[in-house]
């Protein structure tokens, strides 16, 4: 099969390179706080893809106005279903894509993208920050990813901070349910979490573990990392 170059797929590599370039440069011109940069990322995505999104639509032709095209664009990302067009078949095979990925972007990407809890365990090691909502497993630690090994450091550990940090295998699990069975109350969608526990925890424990968590209203429990703690080394002596 030939790919074979139209107008449409013209305007929605413009539209892609345009929005590539504007990241770029917020990216390099705002330089701040990790998770401060995470949240102003996210608004400022939003609003950019927003915006970059009507081009297509805008430059193309098929809706003159520019505040038409940006209604249809915002439409498609708050998937209210309303549009300014009156045959919306009749458009283009390119534009008709750009505009049913704007409502698939807004169907899933609100409740996946946005209400997600970042960062994720590998999107973390790009953020320098802890891994979600879970605990830090240790304050420094060696992990393996993708056959690399990776040193992982609590964010920003120091002489002042050292004593704030705790090992996820050493925080007693059951208030662990219960802070995500209190943040379950605000989220909108199930958040899963995971459970840090010994060699020590008998199944009659871990059980227990479970129903605490169904009684707080916890959705999920993805992982149970257990870890002998039979060797305990001390952290501060080893540095």
């Amino acid at each position: 099969m030939t790919a074979v170059a139209t107008p449409d797929a013209a305007r929605l590599v413009f539209a892609a390179v345009a929005g590539l370039i504007l990241l770029l440069i917020l990216i390099i011109k705002f330089k701040v706080h990790a998770m401060i940069s995470i949240l102003i990322g996210a608004v400022g995505i939003g609003l950019m893809a927003t915006y970059k999104s009507v081009f297509p639509f805008y430059i193309s032709g098929a809706i003159p106005g520019y505040i038409d095209a940006l209604f249809e664009t915002v439409s498609g990302f708050t998937t209210t279903g309303a549009s300014i067009l009156p045959d919306v078949e009749s458009m283009a095979k390119g534009l008709l894509y750009w505009r049913s990925f704007t409502h698939w972007v807004g169907g899933m990407g609100v409740l996946v993208f946005l209400l997600a809890i970042a960062p994720t365990s590998s999107t973390s090691i790009l953020s320098g920050t802890s891994a979600g909502i879970d605990p830090v497993m240790r304050r420094f630690f060696l992990e393996e990813k993708k056959g690399s090994i990776l040193p992982r450091v609590a964010p920003e550990l120091s002489l002042d901070t050292w004593w704030y940090y705790k090992a996820a295998h050493l925080i007693d699990q059951s208030w662990s349910v219960r802070a995500a069975g209190v943040r379950q109350r605000h989220i909108d969608q199930a958040q899963s979490m995971n459970l840090y526990i010994t060699n020590d925890y008998t199944m009659r424990q871990v059980l227990a573990l479970y129903l605490d968590a169904w009684r707080s209203g916890v959705k999920t429990i993805y992982y149970i990392r257990s870890k002998s703690l039979e060797v305990e080394d001390c952290e501060s002596c080893a540095s």
